[in-house]
């Protein structure tokens, strides 16, 4: 019996279960072999950044870096994959500490943002930027920023709620508790 061969969807899937259990240089591997042979320009961008995040585990990042400059330079049109691309570059940034690019990354992924489950998500990680800043800042500096996160978070949430895009809940997104805000 021949074995099938798998559909591009499947190969990236694959890629992200090998990730996800932490085997990244094979997980490279198979990236590779889907580069080589994908059709499909938003799997395409996928493998990208799955490159990036692999690359960024291992410590490599530069070349995490280069990958996610390789998937948004495809231009998909995917505004879920785009943001996916851009927050796992402002993590790169981040572990660099390099906060201002990794700002400038979150605000991207933010204003890709097709609904407030995407916001939350991106919300998550951009407090643990914040959260990492604050040993070298100042608290006059560190406020500034969270100034400008809770601005840019709020915008984004108000922009989904004018387009009517799908929202689980009436939050608005900022609290710097840590705990959503309930609207009346």
């Amino acid at each position: 019996m021949t074995k099938m061969a798998m559909s591009e969807e499947e190969a990236l899937e694959n890629i992200n279960e090998l990730y996800h259990d932490e085997l990244f240089e094979e997980a490279l591997i198979e990236c590779d072999q889907l580069l080589a042979s994908a059709q499909d320009v938003i799997i395409k961008a996928h493998v990208w950044r799955r490159i990036g995040d692999c690359k960024h585990q291992l410590k490599r990042y530069p070349e995490a870096l280069e990958a996610y400059r390789q998937g948004l330079s495809l231009r998909t049109g995917d505004p879920f994959t785009t943001s996916l691309i851009y927050l796992s570059q402002a993590l790169t940034y981040q572990e660099l500490h390099h906060f201002d690019k990794a700002q400038t990354a979150f605000e991207k992924a933010l204003d890709l943002a097709v609904d407030s489950e995407d916001i939350e998500y991106i919300k998550v990680f951009w407090e643990e930027m914040l959260f990492a800043m604050e040993e070298e800042m100042t608290e006059a500096d560190l406020a500034q920023r969270k100034n400008v996160v809770g601005g840019e978070l709020k915008k984004a949430y108000r922009n989904l709620v004018k387009a009517g895009a799908p929202t689980k809940t009436s939050l608005d997104p900022l609290d710097w508790t840590g705990k959503p805000v309930l609207k009346a």
